[in-house]
């Protein structure tokens, strides 16, 4: 907020009696507040800029846009006056000497920088005040500090008021616009003008007001620590007369004038708008509106008719005429015609002719204003349509025709090589003319002899459409060596029916290309065919494709078959490669600097055996670069592959041009591949890398057999079988192999590459292993998309899977699907299915409390376009349920699009089954009736498995299908034709009937995805959906940027409003068929500013005034973004069209993380970053997350401010007895030291506002600080940073071992404040916790103080269990080095630990587990977790004995019985009535040696199961 005050100071006779300070003076009179519009000046009235005489203060309601704002202070009669003063929070921050005579100040922006703001606060008001006095000054005094000896002060307070309007204008009844003064603008809200007056033909009762409210990121005032708490308010209303509205379209409202007229005759409609947030709701800015009714609007006396006039084109038509005269002497008439709602350019006259020279359909009429005392007010006439029907249609143009990304000219291509034209085509007669010109494309043979006779080809793929102009992609397919071919394309637009049967074709330009052989340059037997392929007989004849690929021949189209095994040699390098070095961060530069292999290579020979190739130990894999190929029946092995088995790039490819709109390539078709026995590859068995979506990957029918290692180091994320990084569809696979990895680590796909591609793995099976060290394992698939910015990302894909086998992780495991990490809300484009698996292996989470389920681990959310149903699992093996946890189901309350409307149950989805269902073909029957099914399951062994029967995994689309639709426009899919692949190989053609089409919408413009599916095959293509006639509509630009400056420095980003306006918020107008890339390149263009897009949909770089700005400069979450309506969307800049009042902010951000909407891109699953406390008032127990980086061995542990004073507010709140700062082993990487750092400012809060003690939980030993210790490094330190060092010893040095024994695991506490150290606490006391290591689990532990002579110090101590893991804790006066040594090999005496048995038992929690028995019995089980079974070890182990007791209710909470008490942890009910509902529960009991029970737990400690009786008496 910018504030332009002008003082304008009129001297009066005033002065104080004494020479002391005082404010008794009256100085001013009056105080006005003004804006300047059009150079008329417009007072702010009295209820607006409101003054309080007690208090001496005005009130004024500001917009948070508001740019300049004028006061007027006028002086009481003659005055001694000599200064003026602003004064902002007690401190003046402007003064100015007053001369005699008139004077007046103007104060900008800069220099009240106190004032200025880029939102304010929801309801804030910014105070400041104006003094006017007597100074006296002296020598000593400066001119930024001003001494009055009398002065008088007035307030000025500014309410900074939010959520204004975007329009506001008004029509009546007729459709005649609603004279207002002033016009609005929505630059007016940022000079308070809320205040309108309307004018109405007298007799008028209804008017029709368009209220459209902005949609704001708003701070709701609730600040939680540094910066604005930011909130996107979508439900953004209007409140007329204090009531509510209802629109009656749009955000038209209807008012009836009766309902806002009063006594006097006065029609006021006041109006304002509303807001609720998460946080906070209320009413935004307020508005007046008064209605005056005049008799001065012109009458008219001769209207048009509303007909509807048809003619030819070039016909001449009378002129269209309205007459019209003043109800008021005096009045001036002016005529504007009006075009389709447009202005007619010097239309002025009472007359217009119409033109005829376009076929098109037209709506006239005119407005007429009357001009009475300077004001002109309108009246608008009848319309008229005008329909010109095309005589003779204009032909259509055809332009910037490009081959191969090249200017036309005549070519020489390899045999079978495909060509790429790109060309315009623009149209006129528009109206009477069908949607678009149909583009066919033709050939003939021009070869000598050739009988040159053109022949069809086809039609072009329209890329996009801006009014009456598309631009297409025609790819020419190769032919056979020798030939001369001729191309070009014919445009025709045709009239629509009732305009006739005219018509216009162009023809383009010719195109020739001559096809030359292969065999001038292939020096193979064969002919390049699939009949006759190219034989490789040995590693020479490889060497030969490889440097064919390296010269730049992709070898598209033709066939090479291998006639020998072949071993690469140790310095075989892959095939494929740039085409120059680069050092971009993307070498492949989407696909323009690459040199890929295209052809299909083939590891079968002519008598069908099928050979093998061996990849030398510690060396790459057969190709490197691929692209639109094909590999099948071929054998791999490798002793230790370095890298991926077969392809080792999987790179963004938007092919030979590099660019998205002209269509990204298949990356490869994978086919009958194996993997062979005793291979070991170091990433995934096939494939994987970071590739566009869109370059789908097909493996088909492919093996890894046993005894392969996938991962082979253990280190790799998003890691499989097959795949690691993976975008496309793998069906009927099968792998044995043992999979390792840490994050991401699938039995047959590690991850989903990117959010918008499929990833579909259909009618696989996995016998293996799978191991990750982190997080996100599956059997099938280990993760969705995971990337950091896309919460509405589609999600995968499982169907008709089978897995058996180990699956294990550290959290987020699941028997077929590690999960979706990071998909808040699945969208319509974006359908996902996990069903129709089955999981009979057992699953493992390595984290005490991680996340397991036997077919999924977790589901970030659930919602209707996530499809789970009909998946089994093997209930014998595990305790675990079908999906190990759900964060959030979204219902249709949540979201009326994607929520569901029936109660999810994982349950009934996710199927527990028992061992003999699973043997006996019920499963199988259960699979075969679903409806998602292949329907080829049948009964192995144990469980259901696959048949041979061929199912469908690809399908192309080959004809029929349009990608250019208008609004409103049904979809068409009577001509599609698609090819369906086999898993066996074969090939049918498939018509609309039996496709399925899921994804068409076209209520608005846009890009569709529209998915195709046949059974289990399944493509999708895009379609542009665009207006026919395109509204012009306004919109707004403001462009952000940064100086370059590195990863220094503060952050720069647009939540903290501290980036560098590069272009001010401007007006565009554009059509409805425009997107932010066309209103980006406007306003960069009119501003001579630069940029680099060059993937058509992403800016990376800006040069603004010689400083070019790219993506990354300033850190890798540095880069380009832009909101639109305060919110960044998730389209790039060509795929986001707009609407009318749409506000665009592109911007630069130093940290994308802290921008609006990060809160939903996704972090790391197993990262929490919000503050949370526990328990009740008083023992309340406070945590908060932490940040850590690590540089060699050290792990530097902070907390962000947010989460400080987060953090010390909740601890306040709640009275917390203890503060907890979490530090996983994760996030230190082994570090020997963790090293914490706080402000001491955070520390000296927790000190004086809370009631906390400190506890710091690393890998290396928890921590507590009792609050005194906290209060001496706070009085005594010497810093700005309060550091505490936990350091684990690896390698004690021999004085230590010598003196504490060489088991003895030793750890290092350091406290500093600032510099100094504290060792010696003057009061309280640190306790310790540190984890016992193995080597002395079995041993007496005690724990020393190691002197600085190395002599031991016992301490006081205890052995602690938690879960599965002993600890040892003591306490400690002073910090130093110490150790957990074996007691008997130091010679120290331990008391044997009492075990508290009552403690240990309320941990428990059992879990009872129902099932029938054969005779219909209930067998009641006993399920412990692992804590459970550790506390019931350590039970065992001190001697007590413990025993299970079984209960029965009819009553869920209350009423159980008890009914045997038992050692062993199952008991069988053998009565009960038939039909009734029992709950069944399991207390553990301990008993002493003499048999006295000493504890047990709470039956509500214990979960209950539940079974209906079936069995009769």
């Amino acid at each position: 907020m910018v504030i332009l005050m002008i003082f304008t100071l009129i001297p009066a006779m005033a002065f104080a009696e004494d020479g002391s300070a005082s404010q008794e003076g009256e100085y001013i009179d009056s105080i006005r507040a003004y804006y300047k519009l059009n150079n008329k000046e417009i007072t702010l009235s009295e209820h607006r800029f409101n003054y309080d005489e007690t208090n001496k203060t005005y009130s004024l309601q500001i917009s948070d846009t508001t740019t300049q704002l004028s006061f007027e202070v006028s002086l009481k009669g003659s005055s001694s006056a000599n200064y003026c003063s602003v004064i902002i929070d007690d401190a003046q921050v402007l003064n100015k000497e007053l001369r005699s005579g008139t004077s007046t100040i103007t104060i900008v922006g800069a220099q009240l920088r106190q004032l200025a703001t880029s939102y304010g606060e929801v309801g804030k008001s910014i105070n400041f005040k104006v003094r006017v006095g007597e100074r006296i000054k002296s020598e000593s005094e400066s001119n930024t500090e001003i001494k009055y000896t009398s002065y008088e002060d007035r307030t000025i307070s500014l309410n900074v008021n939010q959520f204004g309007l975007n329009s506001f204008t008004g029509k009546l009844e007729d459709g005649t616009r609603l004279f207002m003064s002033p016009t609005f603008e929505p630059s007016n809200d940022a000079m308070s003008l809320y205040d309108y007056v309307g004018t109405v033909p007298t007799g008028t009762s209804t008017v029709y007001l368009t209220l459209s409210p902005k949609k704001y990121i708003a701070d709701d005032g609730n600040n939680t620590g540094n910066g604005l708490d930011w909130e996107v308010y979508d439900n953004v209303g209007i409140s007329i007369g204090g009531r509510t509205a209802a629109p009656v379209s749009g955000d038209t409202y209807r008012i009836d004038l009766t309902d806002y007229t009063d006594e006097s005759g006065k029609i006021l409609i006041p109006f304002a708008t509303t807001y609720s947030g998460s946080k906070v709701s209320g009413t935004g800015t307020a508005y007046n509106l008064t209605i005056e009714k005049k008799d001065v609007f012109p009458k008219i006396t001769k209207d048009l008719n509303g007909e509807i006039i048809l003619c030819d084109k070039n016909d001449e038509l009378a002129a269209l005429s309205v007459e019209a005269e003043s109800p008021v002497d005096g009045g001036i008439l002016e005529y504007q015609w009006y075009k389709n709602g447009s202005k007619i350019k010097k239309a002025t006259n009472a007359e217009y002719k119409p033109d005829t020279s376009v076929a098109t359909q037209t709506t006239y009429y005119c407005e007429i204003t009357n001009t009475v005392d300077g004001v002109s007010y309108p009246t608008k006439s009848s319309s008229v349509i005008v329909k010109v029907n095309p005589t003779a249609i204009t032909a259509p143009k055809i332009a910037s025709i490009k081959v191969d990304g090249g200017s036309l000219k005549d070519l020489s291509k390899l045999e079978k090589a495909d060509t790429n034209v790109t060309y315009k085509v623009t149209w006129s007669d528009t109206y009477m003319t069908e949607a678009l010109p149909d583009v066919k494309w033709y050939g003939k043979d021009i070869s000598e002899g050739a009988s040159g006779e053109p022949e069809y080809l086809g039609e072009g793929k329209v890329l996009s459409q801006d009014g009456a102009s598309i631009s297409c992609l025609f790819t020419i397919k190769g032919k056979d060596a020798g030939i001369k071919y001729e191309y070009w394309c014919e445009a025709t637009v045709k009239a629509k029916e009732e305009a006739g049967s005219a018509f216009a074709t162009t023809t383009s330009n010719r195109i020739t290309v001559q096809y030359t052989s292969y065999k001038d340059i292939i020096a193979l037997k064969g002919a390049g065919s699939e009949e006759d392929p190219y034989k490789i007989s040995s590693i020479d004849d490889l060497k030969q494709i490889k440097t064919l690929v390296e010269n730049g021949y992709s070898l598209q189209g033709l066939h090479f078959a291998l006639q020998n095994d072949i071993e690469l040699p140790s310095d075989w390098k892959p095939i494929g490669c740039l085409k120059k070095e680069s050092s971009k961060e993307d070498p492949e530069e989407q696909g323009k600097n690459v040199y890929p292999f295209s052809g299909i290579f083939d590891g079968k020979d002519a008598s069908n055996k099928v050979h093998k190739v061996t990849v030398a130990k510690d060396c790459k894999s057969l190709f490197n670069y691929v692209r639109d190929a094909e590999i099948r029946n071929l054998e791999i092995y490798g002793e230790q592959i370095d890298g991926y088995g077969l392809v080792d790039k999987y790179f963004v490819d938007y092919g030979t041009d590099g660019k998205y709109g002209t269509g990204c390539p298949q990356a490869v078709t994978i086919e009958n591949v194996v993997l062979k026995k005793g291979s070991k590859v170091l990433k995934s068995g096939f494939i994987g890398g970071y590739a566009s979506g869109a370059n789908t990957v097909y493996i088909t029918n492919c093996t890894v057999e046993p005894d392969v290692e996938i991962g082979y180091d253990g280190t790799q994320s998003n890691i499989g079988s097959f795949a690691g990084d993976f975008n496309g569809y793998i069906t009927n696979c099968v792998s044995y192999a043992t999979v390792k990895g840490k994050d991401a680590v699938g039995g047959i796909v590690g991850a989903k590459g990117q959010s918008m591609g499929p990833c579909n793995i259909t009618n696989s099976e996995f016998y293996g292993t799978v191991s990750a060290s982190g997080q996100l394992a599956g059997g099938i698939l280990g993760s969705g998309y995971r990337g950091k910015s896309a919460p509405l990302t589609p999600v995968a894909s499982v169907k008709n899977c089978l897995a058996t086998g180990n699956i294990e992780g550290a959290t987020n495991v699941g028997g077929i699907f590690g999960g979706e990490p990071v998909c808040e809300n699945c969208q319509d484009n974006g359908q996902g299915i996990i069903s129709d698996n089955v999981f009979v292996g057992t699953v493992n989470a390595k984290d005490e409390n991680g996340t397991v389920g036997n077919i999924i681990g977790l589901l970030k959310s659930v919602n209707k376009n996530q499809t789970i149903s009909q998946n089994y699992y093997l209930a014998d093996s595990n305790e675990y349920s079908g999906i190990g946890k759900i964060e959030k189901i979204i219902s249709v309350s949540d979201n009326k699009k994607t929520g569901i409307d029936y109660e999810f149950n994982a349950d009934k989805v996710c199927i527990s089954a028992t061992a003999k269902s699973m043997s006996n073909k019920s499963i199988v029957k259960e699979l075969n009736n679903s409806k998602t099914s292949l329907k080829n399951w049948i009964q192995g062994d144990r469980f259901p498995v696959h048949s041979s029967v061929p199912v469908p995994y690809k399908i192309d689309l080959i004809d029929g299908y349009k990608t250019i639709y208008y609004v409103s426009e049904s979809l068409d899919t009577t001509s599609i034709i698609a090819n369906v692949t086999y898993s066996d190989g074969s090939v049918i053609k498939v018509g609309a009937s039996e496709l399925t089409l899921s994804g068409f919408d076209s209520k608005s413009v846009g890009y569709k995805n529209i998915t195709v599916s046949y059974k289990s095959a399944e493509n999708s293509f895009k379609v542009l959906v665009i207006a026919p006639q395109p509204k012009s509509m306004t919109v707004y630009f403001t462009l952000y940027g940064d100086k370059r400056h590195g990863e220094s420095g503060e952050i720069h980003t647009l939540r903290g409003g501290n980036l560098e306006t590069w272009i001010p918020k401007t007006s565009f107008t554009i059509t409805e068929n425009q997107t932010v890339k066309d209103v980006f390149e406007k306003a960069l263009e009119q501003n001579n500013i630069s940029w680099s897009n060059p993937s058509g949909n992403y800016v990376k770089s800006i040069t603004y005034k010689f400083l070019e700005l790219s993506e990354f400069d300033n850190g890798t979450n540095s880069g380009w973004m832009y909101t639109l309506n305060g919110t960044h969307p998730l389209l790039g800049v060509a795929e986001q069209f707009l609407n009318n009042g749409d506000e665009i902010v592109f911007h630069y951000t130093d940290d994308y993380t802290k921008e609006e909407g990060s809160d939903k891109w996704n972090t790391p699953v197993e990262e929490t970053k919000n503050v949370t406390t526990t328990g009740a008032s008083g023992s309340a127990t406070t945590t908060a997350p932490t940040e850590v980086k690590v540089s060699g061995t050290t792990a530097t542990v902070t907390v962000t401010k947010e989460n400080a004073a987060e953090m010390v507010k909740q601890a306040t709140e709640n009275k917390s007895a203890e503060i907890v700062l979490r530090v996983s082993a994760a996030d230190t990487k082994n570090a020997e030291m963790v090293k914490l750092q706080l402000e001491t400012s955070v520390v000296k809060d927790v000190v004086n506002k809370t009631s906390a003690d400190l506890t710091v939980e690393t890998p290396n030993g928890t921590v507590t600080l009792e609050k005194e210790i906290l209060s001496q490094a706070v009085s005594e330190g010497n810093g700005s940073t309060i550091t505490l060092e936990v350091i684990g010893v690896k390698k004690p040095t021999a004085e230590q071992k010598k003196a504490a024994g060489e088991n003895a695991h030793v750890i290092q506490l350091v406290l500093k404040s600032g510099n100094k150290v504290i060792s010696l606490f003057n009061k309280g006391q640190a306790t310790v916790k540190v984890e016992i290591p193995a080597r002395l689990k079995d041993k007496k532990v005690a724990a020393v103080h190691i002197g600085d002579d190395y002599t031991l110090e016992q301490l006081a101590g205890k052995v602690i269990t938690e879960g599965a893991k002993k600890f040892y804790e003591f306490t400690t006066p002073h910090f130093s080095t110490f150790a957990l040594v074996d007691a008997d090999e130091v010679g120290l005496e331990v008391e044997e630990p009492q075990t508290d048995v009552k403690a240990l038992a309320a941990k428990l929690t059992p879990v009872a587990r129902s099932a029938k028995t054969a005779k219909k019995n209930v067998k009641v089980t006993v399920s412990l977790d692992k804590q459970d079974k550790a506390i019931i070890k350590e039970l065992k182990d001190a001697g007590y004995t413990v025993k299970y007791r079984f209960y029965r209710s009819t009553k869920k909470a209350a009423g159980y019985k008890a009914a045997v008490t038992k050692k062993t942890a199952s008991y069988t009910n053998t009565s009960g009535k038939k039909g009734t509902k029992y709950f069944y529960k399991v207390q553990v009991r301990a008993y002493d040696e003499n048999g006295k029970l000493v504890a047990k737990t709470a039956l509500k400690q214990c979960k209950y199961a539940t079974r209906t009786w079936s069995k009769a008496k």
